[in-house]
C-alpha cells in the first residue's frame, strides 16, 4: 500500500472557468480506501488499533471514512496515519486533507471520484485515452450523455482535486470537478439543541407562547409571546385551498418516515427515490431532518392529532440525497435533481447547502428549474444558511432558484441576538452571485421521526413531533408550503408566476427601509421582498389583490433643530402603481411626543404635505429640547389594502424614534476576554449610566486566527430578549485573522463581506440594526457574547468601546413654526386695521422675548401697539398687537418682495428676538394681496454616477436675486451653490445645477430662492436620491476621443478589489500604468496626459478581481 500526502499541494478547482480555492480544515482528515467493497464493520475494526489521542473513525462510504481530530493538528495526523496503515492488507489507496465548504459549518472531501464533460460526443475517444493514461475508469453518465463520473483505479495516489485539474487542463472538457463528499449531514441548515412543546406560530400568529429551544446562558427567553399577524396567514389562505393533489412537491433531504401517523393519507406520499444509491423506495429517515423539513409542508390536515402542515392536499415525494451515515455527493444530488425532474415533480424544497460551486451540480439544478414540468419549470427553494452572515450561501444564490431566509416569532431578521437562538442566524443580502429572496418563520412546530428515532427522543408517541425545528431548514419547507399552495390554484402555472405570486405577496417586516427596486417590487438586503404571506400569494394567483403597498423609509436622526422635522417616505403598490394622494385612503403619519419626565402623548396624525410622484413628505410639529418622539406610516392602496411602517407598528419593539435636544457621547468599554474554540463566552458585565440611547455605534479590537468561524454579539441592559442584543459580527472573512479596529454602524455604508480581515478602521454594518437600542435606557450591564461552532479557532477579545449618543438635559423652548399661519399677518384687501398674532411656545422651557422690531421695504408702515410678554410658559403663548399703518403713498398695489409660502405679498417681517435655540429671532411676515414673485413650473433631480443634476423652470420671476442649492445628509441642510436669478421677467427660464463628487449615501435637496431684500422661501424637491456604489463593473469611452493631448476614462467598480489600467499600443507595448492599487467599490476618474506619445491608435484595459474590459482611443495632435 502506497499513502499519497501530496494532496496539500493544490487546494482548488476550477467551476465555470472561475478558480474556486479551498480552505483546508485543521480538525479532519479523510482515508480514501482501495475499491473492495468492505463491510463498515471490517473497516472500522481494522482502523480501531491504530487510532490515537482520542480521534474519533467516521465511517462514510465504503471506500471513505475519515478523522474528527481532537487536536486540531491534520499536518501531523497526516504522517501519523501514513506510517502507521502503510501495508495493512492494502486497504488504503490514499489519505488526504478535508477542506470547508462555501459555509464553515460544511465539510468538503476530495475522494478519488469527479465528474468530467466532453464540449462534443465525437471527443468521447479522446476521454477514453485520457482514461487510460491516468488509470481512471468511467463509472457511469450524469444527467446527459455528455457528463461523465469517473473514479481512479486502485493505486492512484491522486485526490479527486488533483485528477480534476490534470482533466480540466487537458483543453478537452468543458469542466471537469470533484465529485465531493459531504459527511455526517453537514450540509443540513438545522441546528438543533433542547426539546420543547409550543404551537404553529408561523400559521396564525395570535401573541401565543411560543417555545424557544433557547439558552439563557446566551441571553434567550425559553418561551416567548409571539406578535399578533408575524405569521405567513396560513389560516386565511386556506379559505381558499389546502393544496391541490396533482401538485407534487419534492423533498431533497434524509428521507421521510413514511409510517408516522400525520403522513397517513391516501395517496398523500408518492414512491420515494434514494438518488445515493440510485435505488426507488426510501429506507426510514435516519437522519429525522427530512421528516421535519415534510412536515411543515404536508402534515395531514383534520385528522384529530399532531399538527396540519401548510399545504396538505398536495403531494409529496421524498428525494433522499444522504446515505444512513449523513454523507453524500455532488452526484448524488445531480442524480436527485434530474430524477426529480424526469419523474414530473413541481415543487423541490431544499433545506441544506454551504458547499463550493460545482458546474454539473449548477447545471442539474438549473436544468429542472427550466426544463422540469414540461418546460413550465420546477419550482426550487434553497435554505440561505445558517452562518448568519452576507451573502447567502451556494446554491441558495442561483438565479433560477428562491433563496429563503429567516424570520422570527416577533417578524424580526433571524440573527445570533433574535429570535432567542443565540448560536445562528439566517445568511442575507445580496452578491455578485446571488440575492436573498424572502424569508420565512423559523423555529416551529413540525413532526418529528417517531419515538426515541428523532430530533425529541422522547419514547412512545410523545416523540412523533418536535416543537422547535430552527435554521433557514426550516424556514425554506414554510416557503415551499406556501409555493405549493400557489401552485394549486393554477397548475399549468409557469415556475415565473409563481415565483412572482410568491415574491409579491410577501410582507415587508420590520423597521428597514426597502429602497431598492427590482423584479418583483421593492426588496431590501436583509429579507429580500420581505416575510412569505400565504393569503397574499393565493390571492395574487387567482387575480385577486389583497398586497397591500410597499414603503421605504429610513428612520430620522435625533436633531437640535426646534423646527418640525421632515419625514419622507417613498410609497408604492405592490405591482409598481401609485397610491392615493387624496381621500381616506392618502398616506398618513401617526406621532407621539414625550416632553421631559412627563407621559408619552397619545398618537396625533398628520397627511403628507407634498408628495411628488410616489414621494411624500410628512412635518411632524417641532418641539424643545428634552423631547421624545415615537412616529409611524400608514399607506392603503385604492382598494384600501393596509399596511404600516414598521409592519408591528404601533407595537413600541417597531415604532420610530428620534429624539430633540443638546447631544453629547457617552461610552462604555467592554474588557478583555479570552474567546476559546467550541465554546459560547460571556464576556464581565461593565454598567452603563441613566440615560435614554439616541444612537449606538462601536468598535471592535478583537485578534483570532479564524475569523470565519465565530459570531460576535453585544448584549445590553434590557430584559427584553428580543430587543437586547445586537449581533455586530458574524462568520465574516473565512480564514482571515484579527479585527483591528473596525467600526459598526447604522450608517456604515458597507457590508463586512465588501472588504477583508483585518478590517483596519473600517466601517461596517452590523448583521442587525442598533436602532432597536434607541429610546431605551443604557442603565445597567452591558456585556458581549463570543459563540464558535468550530473545534479550531481562538483568540482574545482586547476590547469593545461602545458609543453612545444622548441628550444632555437642557430643557429648551420652542416657538411654533409648523403652519404657515404660525408666522403669517395677513392684512386683507389692504384694509388699514390691527391684527392679532400669537406667538406660541410649544417647547419644555420658558420662552423669553428680548425685543422685537420691523424689517423690509415697507417696515415703517407696521408697529406694534401692545406689550407682549417677555416670558411665554411652554404651552402658552404671547399676544403681538401689530398694526399697519396707513401712508399717502403707501404703493402696496405694487409687487414687491417675496411671499412666504401663500399666495400673498409681503411687505415687511416682524423680528421677535427669544431664547430658541432654532430660531433666535423668530420672523412673521407681513403679508397683502399680491401674486407669488417666483413661479416653479417644475423642479427634478437625477442622479449621474456620483454627481447630482438638479433642474428646475420658472414660468415668471419678479425681484428674483437667485437661487441658493442646499443639500441635506445626516440630518442637516448645508449650501452646495448658488445660481444667479433673472430678476425680473415674465418669460419661462430653465436652469440647472449639477452637485459633483459626492460619496455614497442619500441626499434631500432645496432651492432657497432669495429676493433682492433678503427675503427668501424653500423650494423642496420632494424626493430622495441615493447615490449608490454602481451595480456592476464597467470602464467608459475615454472622453474627450480623439483627444490631444489630455483625455479622461472613468470607471465603476462595485466591490473592493485590485485595479489595473494600462494604456499599450498597437503593438501590445506597455505605454503606461495608469492604476496598480487596491479600490474600495465606487465610482472613479482617472486622467491620462499624451504630450508625449505620437499620433496613432492606443488601447487601455481594465482587469479587477473577475472583470477585464479593453477600449479603443485615437491620440491626433
Amino acid at each position: 500500500m502506497i499513502l499519497n500526502l501530496s494532496s496539500f499541494a493544490q487546494d482548488y478547482y476550477y467551476c465555470q472557468g472561475r478558480r474556486i480555492d479551498l480552505t483546508k480544515r485543521e480538525d479532519k482528515i479523510a482515508v480514501i480506501l482501495n475499491e473492495h467493497k468492505y463491510q463498515k464493520e471490517y473497516i472500522l475494526s481494522e482502523f480501531a488499533p491504530y487510532i490515537s489521542d482520542g480521534d474519533k473513525l467516521i465511517y462514510d462510504e465504503s471506500f471513505v471514512v475519515h478523522l474528527n481530530l481532537v487536536r486540531n493538528n491534520a499536518k501531523e495526523k497526516l504522517e501519523y496515519y501514513k506510517t502507521k496503515l502503510t501495508g495493512k492488507n492494502n486497504l488504503v489507496k490514499f489519505v488526504t486533507c478535508v477542506y470547508y465548504g462555501e459555509s464553515e459549518r460544511v465539510t468538503q472531501i476530495p475522494t478519488d471520484e469527479f465528474i468530467v464533460k466532453l464540449r462534443s460526443i465525437s471527443e468521447k475517444y479522446l476521454l477514453d485515452y485520457i482514461n487510460t493514461r491516468n488509470n481512471v475508469r468511467i463509472i457511469g453518465n450524469v444527467v446527459d450523455n455528455l457528463t461523465f463520473l469517473l473514479k481512479s483505479g486502485d493505486g492512484v495516489e491522486k485526490n479527486a482535486l488533483e485528477l480534476s485539474d490534470v482533466y480540466f487542463k487537458s483543453g478537452i472538457f468543458e469542466f471537469a470537478e470533484p465529485n465531493f463528499l459531504y459527511p455526517e449531514y453537514c450540509l443540513l441548515n438545522y441546528t438543533p439543541n433542547d426539546t420543547y412543546y409550543g404551537s404553529q406560530w408561523a400559521l396564525n400568529n395570535t401573541g401565543q407562547s411560543v417555545p424557544t429551544e433557547g439558552s439563557t446562558s446566551g441571553g434567550d427567553a425559553t418561551s416567548v409571546n409571539g406578535i399578533t399577524d408575524a405569521d405567513m396567514d396560513v389560516n386565511l389562505a386556506w379559505d381558499y385551498t389546502t393544496g391541490n393533489s396533482a401538485v407534487k412537491v419534492g423533498v431533497v433531504d434524509t428521507g421521510i418516515d413514511s409510517t408516522h401517523p400525520d403522513f397517513q393519507a391516501v395517496n398523500h406520499l408518492l414512491p420515494g427515490f434514494d438518488a445515493y444509491w440510485n435505488k426507488w423506495g426510501v429506507p426510514r429517515d435516519s437522519g429525522s431532518h427530512g421528516t421535519c423539513t415534510a412536515g411543515l409542508i404536508g402534515g395531514v390536515l383534520n385528522n384529530n392529532l399532531g399538527i396540519a402542515g401548510i399545504a396538505p392536499s398536495c403531494r409529496l415525494m421524498s428525494v433522499r440525497i444522504f446515505n444512513s451515515s449523513g454523507s453524500t455527493t455532488d452526484n448524488a444530488i445531480i442524480r436527485g435533481f434530474d430524477t426529480a425532474r424526469v419523474n414530473g415533480i413541481d415543487i423541490l424544497s431544499n433545506s441544506w447547502g454551504g458547499g463550493t460551486e460545482t458546474t454539473a451540480k449548477t447545471n442539474a439544478i438549473n436544468n429542472a428549474a427550466n426544463n422540469g414540468r414540461n418546460g413550465l419549470g420546477c419550482i426550487i427553494l434553497f435554505a440561505s444558511g445558517n452562518d448568519g452572515r452576507n451573502p447567502p450561501n451556494y446554491p441558495s444564490y442561483l438565479a433560477n432558484v428562491i433563496c429563503v431566509g429567516a424570520s422570527t416569532t416577533h417578524d424580526q431578521k433571524k440573527t445570533t441576538g433574535t429570535g432567542n437562538q443565540y448560536w445562528w442566524g439566517g445568511n442575507y443580502g445580496e452578491s455578485p452571485n446571488g440575492d436573498i429572496d424572502v424569508v420565512a418563520p423559523t423555529v416551529c412546530y413540525s413532526i418529528d421521526v417517531q419515538s426515541t428515532g428523532g430530533y425529541n427522543t422522547a419514547s412512545g408517541t410523545a416523540g412523533n413531533y418536535y416543537s422547535t425545528f430552527n435554521g433557514t431548514s426550516c424556514s425554506c419547507p414554510n416557503a415551499a408550503g406556501v409555493a405549493a399552495l400557489v401552485l394549486s390554484v393554477n397548475t399549468s402555472f409557469t415556475r415565473l408566476q409563481v415565483t412572482e405570486y410568491l415574491l409579491r405577496g410577501a410582507e415587508k417586516i420590520d423597521n428597514f427601509p426597502y429602497s431598492t427596486d427590482k423584479t418583483y417590487g421593492k426588496w431590501n438586503p436583509y429579507f429580500g421582498y420581505g416575510r412569505v404571506n400565504a393569503y397574499n400569494s393565493v390571492r395574487l394567483a387567482a387575480g385577486y389583490d389583497v398586497t397591500p403597498p410597499s414603503v421605504n423609509h429610513n428612520n430620522v436622526f435625533s436633531t437640535s433643530s426646534t423646527y418640525p422635522v421632515s419625514v419622507t417616505a417613498e410609497i408604492v403598490d405592490q405591482n409598481g402603481s401609485s397610491v392615493p394622494v387624496s381621500g381616506n385612503n392618502r398616506p398618513v403619519l401617526f406621532f407621539s411626543k414625550k416632553k421631559g419626565a412627563g407621559n408619552w402623548s397619545v398618537y396625533d396624525s398628520v397627511y403628507a404635505s407634498t408628495n411628488s410622484g410616489n414621494n411624500f413628505t410628512f412635518y411632524i410639529p417641532g418641539s424643545g429640547w428634552e423631547t421624545q418622539v415615537r412616529y409611524y406610516l400608514r399607506a392603503r392602496d385604492n382598494s384600501g389594502n393596509q399596511t404600516y411602517f414598521p409592519k408591528g407598528a404601533p407595537d413600541t419593539l417597531f415604532v420610530c424614534y428620534y429624539a430633540i435636544g443638546s447631544f453629547v457621547q457617552e461610552s462604555i468599554r467592554i474588557p478583555s476576554f479570552t474567546i476559546p474554540s467550541y465554546s459560547m463566552k460571556v464576556s464581565s458585565n461593565v454598567s452603563a449610566g441613566s440615560y435614554i440611547i439616541l444612537n449606538t455605534v462601536a468598535r471592535i479590537y478583537l485578534r483570532h486566527n479564524y475569523d470565519g468561524y465565530f459570531h460576535l454579539t453585544l448584549w445590553g441592559s434590557n430584559s427584553n430578549s428580543n430587543t437586547n442584543r445586537v449581533c455586530l459580527f458574524s462568520k465574516n472573512g473565512g480564514s482571515g485573522y484579527n479585527i483591528s479596529g473596525a467600526w459598526v454602524s447604522d450608517t456604515a455604508s458597507k457590508f463586512w463581506r465588501e472588504s477583508s480581515p483585518p478590517y483596519s478602521n473600517g466601517s461596517f454594518k452590523s448583521e442587525y440594526v442598533f436602532r432597536i437600542f434607541n429610546g431605551l435606557n443604557a442603565n445597567g450591564n452591558w456585556k458581549a457574547t463570543y459563540y464558535n461552532d468550530q473545534t479550531s479557532g481562538s483568540g482574545t477579545c482586547d476590547s469593545i468601546r461602545v458609543y453612545f449618543t444622548r441628550t444632555n438635559g437642557t430643557s429648551a423652548p420652542c416657538a411654533r413654526l409648523d403652519y404657515i399661519s404660525d408666522s403669517v399677518v395677513y392684512f386683507p384687501e389692504m384694509i388699514v386695521d390691527t391684527a392679532d398674532f400669537y406667538l406660541k411656545n410649544t417647547g419644555t422651557a420658558n420662552l423669553t422675548v428680548s425685543s422685537y422690531y420691523f424689517t423690509g421695504q415697507y417696515a415703517s408702515n407696521f408697529s406694534v401697539t401692545n406689550k407682549p410678554p417677555s416670558e411665554i410658559a411652554p404651552n402658552d403663548s404671547g399676544l403681538f398687537k401689530i398694526r399697519l399703518n396707513p401712508v399717502t403713498d403707501n404703493p402696496f398695489n405694487k409687487k414687491i418682495n417675496v411671499s412666504v409660502n401663500s399666495d400673498y405679498y409681503e411687505n415687511a417681517v416682524l423680528n421677535i428676538e427669544t431664547n430658541d435655540p432654532s430660531k433666535p429671532v423668530f420672523k412673521v411676515s407681513q403679508q397683502t394681496d399680491n401674486p407669488l414673485p417666483v413661479k416653479l413650473e417644475s423642479f427634478t433631480g437625477t442622479v449621474l454616477r456620483k454627481d447630482v443634476k438638479l433642474i428646475w423652470v420658472t414660468l415668471f420671476e419678479i425681484n428674483n436675486s437667485g437661487f441658493e442649492i442646499e443639500r441635506q445628509s445626516g440630518g442637516r441642510w448645508e449650501i452646495a451653490g448658488f445660481v444667479k436669478g433673472a430678476g425680473n421677467t415674465n418669460s419661462r427660464i430653465s436652469y440647472e445645477f449639477t452637485d459633483k463628487n459626492l460619496e455614497s449615501g442619500k441626499y434631500l435637496y432645496r432651492l432657497k430662492q432669495i429676493d433682492f431684500n433678503g427675503n427668501f422661501i424653500y423650494l423642496e424637491l420632494g424626493k430622495e436620491l441615493e447615490v449608490g456604489i454602481p451595480a456592476k463593473y464597467d470602464i467608459s469611452q475615454n472622453y474627450p476621443n480623439p483627444f490631444n493631448p489630455v483625455t479622461k476614462i472613468d470607471y465603476d467598480l462595485p466591490f473592493i478589489g485590485r485595479v489595473d489600467l494600462i494604456i499599450y499600443d498597437v503593438s501590445g507595448r506597455l505605454i503606461k500604468n495608469l492604476v496598480s492599487e487596491i479600490k474600495n467599490a465606487g465610482y472613479y476618474t482617472v486622467e491620462f496626459n499624451a504630450s508625449n506619445l505620437a499620433s496613432g491608435v492606443y488601447f487601455y484595459r481594465i482587469t479587477v478581481n473577475d472583470f477585464t474590459a479593453v477600449k479603443r482611443m485615437v491620440l491626433i495632435k
